[in-house]
Order: C-alpha cells, then structure tokens, then sequence
C-alpha cells in the first residue's frame, strides 16, 4: 500500500519509539484515513468497530492532533465521517484542548510577570507561542509542557524564582552541566492544574554546529498578545528553524503529529508571507538548512504532498558536507556512546564531564519525578522503555536523517 511506502521511506525500519509505534501499528485503512484528513483531501471511513476507534483515540492521545483532526473533518462529505459518537468525543477533546490553551496562556503570562519582575523576560517556545502565530485557534495546538528561552546569565535566578513558586527540578540538568545540556525541567506544584516548565538557556545541543546567534534571535523576538496577556517569542522564521532541528536532531526517533503540524502551519505562513528567503539566508546551506529540508518532507508526507518545497528546485544548494554532519549529529542523538563522546569534549572540567555521562547513560531525568509513587513508577516505566530501545539498536546503524534529505 502507497502509504506504507511512503512511511518506510520517512522512518526506515519504522525506527520510532513509544507513540509513533503505536500510530503506525493502525490498521492500513484506518491510517490512510487519518493522513487524508490531515491533508484535507478526505477518504470514506473505513469500517471499524468500537474497540478499533477507541485504539485511534489511544494511539492518537499523545500526539495533542485531535483536535486538530475535529476542525479538518467539520465540513467534509457524510461518506468520510465517524461514527457520531466518535465525533462527539473528538469535539469534546477540542474544547478541552481551547480551556487548556486559555489556561496555558495564564500560566505563561504570570510566569513572565513573575520573571519581569526580576528583570528578566523569558521568550516563549513551541507549542503555547505557534499556537498563537501559526494556527486558526489556540486550541488546535495544545502540548504537555511550557519551553522559555532566557540568557545564560539568568538560569539560576530564573530557576529559584520559579522554585519559590513551588516548582521544582525533575534534575537539575543545568547543574550537572550547562555546557553538555540545554535545559531543565520544573514540575509544577502539586493540586494546581500547572504544566511542567523547561527553561533553556540554548535552544538545543548541537556539537560542533551553531544555532543562530542567541543575541541576534532575542533581538527579533515577536509580541503574542492573548486574552490573558502579552508575552515574547521567536520570529516565525527563528521558530521554524528551531522547530525542525529539534524535529529532526533533538528527537530524530520520536514521532509526534503536532511538531509536524508545526511544521507545516509554520510553512504556510512562510509563503503567504514570503519570507523563505528569509530562511534560506539564516541556514545559510549548512546543517540547519538539511534539517529544515528533512522537516518539510515530513510535513509534506502527512498534510501537504503538493507543497511547493516538493520541488528539489525549491532549495538553495547545499554546503559541501552538511548532509553527513547533518547525519552525524542525528547519530550523536541517537547513538549513546557518540552523546557520551560529544559531552565529554564540551565539558570543561573532569568532574561535569563524569556527571554529564553517568545522566546520559542511566537517563536520571527519566527516573526522577515527585514523592508520589506513581509518578515514579511511570517515570521508571518510561525509562525502562528507553533503554530497552536504545539496547535493542545498540549496534544498528543509526537512520540517516529517516531516510534521503531530499524532498
């Protein structure tokens, strides 16, 4: 079937992880469906029965497209509906996404007030910020985090005012080392209806490769204005080049249909707007650029086959070698004993370099969590899951950027 294909072609060997596992393991019909809504060219349902839908739903839950699927299925022809009660719950998993999304946005506001107050402003990453700047409503793009971007020099203030709130680090990643990581996780206070926050202090970890100047982003930083109030992000051109290096470099084998439809909203903007040469000079045809290219052919797969960044005439050319340090820095990211041989040249002392490698290869982020024991549990549930991925591939040949860079 064409749709396998093309899947085999995006993730060879259909080396994802957790969710994405579950989504492919669909039945072929029932997938095919889905993609057709996602590219709004609708198929008729297939015939399933109960059990079949509530496994959709299952498999579907930790990608947050739901409700994104509802909006794109309100006017299509009765042949390629649902069952009713199927609707009915995609619609009630819409509204819960538009309440949370107001939500988040007050969290997101107080949290800058909070950090203003210090006289620090925190820029707003992904989910809460695209929402606002690529999407028809909020509520089409809901997460299960909040990432805010601050100067080096504010991390630790940043973090102790957040801890006065009653966060609190799942590890301090920034205290075993700020050179080898990029951020910390703060769980929220227990019995509020908070999201976690991660606060960076670089947008991603890209040995031997250089985002664009964080002082050069922060100074084209873009106002969101909500109901709840006003906060800073990235330019849309800065959060697309971030959105596709950690699509594709930061969780190279994590499948998640919402950073995908990132993608493609965000490239929609950019051509209604015109602004991909925009792009193209900041990649400036260097790794950045392979990874902004793999993340469209993703994008084009699941919503846009007819894009116009299908046409390999599209592109600017390549720098000589970015693909293969594009595919190098895929394996660093997948590959633990490439991660361990990266921190071990970015840490500056033999001490960070020993913590930074025990945090990599027992994965403490994934141990930690609150007092309560389920939440641990989980925690080690997960991390036993990530380890026996990362044995079972241990000397398997790390995907090369999910197949050819080429859309």
């Amino acid at each position: 079937m064409a749709v396998r294909a093309g899947l085999e072609a995006l993730y060879p060997g259909s080396d994802t992880t957790g969710s994405g596992r579950e989504l492919l393991s669909l039945p072929d019909e029932l997938l095919w469906w889905t993609i057709s809504l996602l590219r709004e060219e609708p198929l008729p349902v297939p015939a399933c029965d109960e059990a079949t839908w509530n496994r959709w739903f299952h498999s579907l839950g930790p990608h947050y497209i739901i409700p994104l699927l509802w909006y794109l299925a309100r006017d299509i022809p009765e042949e390629s509906l649902p069952p009713q009660w199927v609707r009915d719950r995609m619609k009630e998993l819409y509204r819960e996404a538009s309440i949370r999304a107001l939500r988040t946005d007050h969290q997101v506001t107080t949290t800058r007030a909070l950090l203003n107050n210090a006289g620090i402003d925190p820029v707003i990453l992904k989910g809460p910020a695209l929402a606002h700047l690529v999407y028809p409503y909020p509520g089409l793009r809901t997460g299960s985090d909040i990432d805010l971007l601050v100067r080096p020099g504010q991390v630790r203030d940043t973090i102790t005012l957040l801890q006065a709130q009653g966060y609190h680090p799942h590890v301090d990643s920034h205290a075993i080392s700020p050179h080898v990581f990029h951020h910390t996780t703060l769980l929220p206070p227990g019995g509020k209806d908070l999201l976690a926050i991660e606060v960076h202090w670089r947008l991603l970890y890209l040995p031997g490769e250089v985002m664009p100047c964080l002082d050069d982003m922060l100074g084209r930083v873009v106002e969101v204005s909500t109901p709840s109030g006003s906060f800073v992000t990235l330019d849309v051109p800065d959060a697309f080049i971030y959105a596709a290096t950690h699509l594709c470099i930061g969780h190279s084998t994590m499948l998640r249909l919402s950073w995908i439809a990132d993608i493609s909203a965000i490239c929609r903007f950019l051509t209604v707007n015109r602004m991909w040469d925009e792009v193209f000079r900041r990649t400036s045809g260097g790794v950045l650029l392979a990874a902004v290219r793999q993340a469209c052919r993703e994008a084009a797969f699941w919503f846009d086959p007819g894009a116009p960044y299908t046409d390999p005439a599209f592109w600017p050319e390549m720098e000589p070698g970015a693909d293969e340090r594009f595919s190098h820095l895929v394996a660093v990211a997948e590959r633990t004993e490439r991660h361990i041989i990266e921190a071990m040249r970015q840490a500056p002392s033999a001490r960070e370099a020993l913590l930074s490698v025990i945090h990599i290869i027992f994965l403490t982020d994934q141990i930690g969590g609150s007092g309560s024991v389920d939440d641990r549990i989980s925690h080690l549930s997960q991390w036993v899951t990530i380890m026996v991925h990362r044995l079972k591939n241990r000397y398997s040949t790390p995907p090369s950027a999910k197949g050819s860079i080429s859309p």
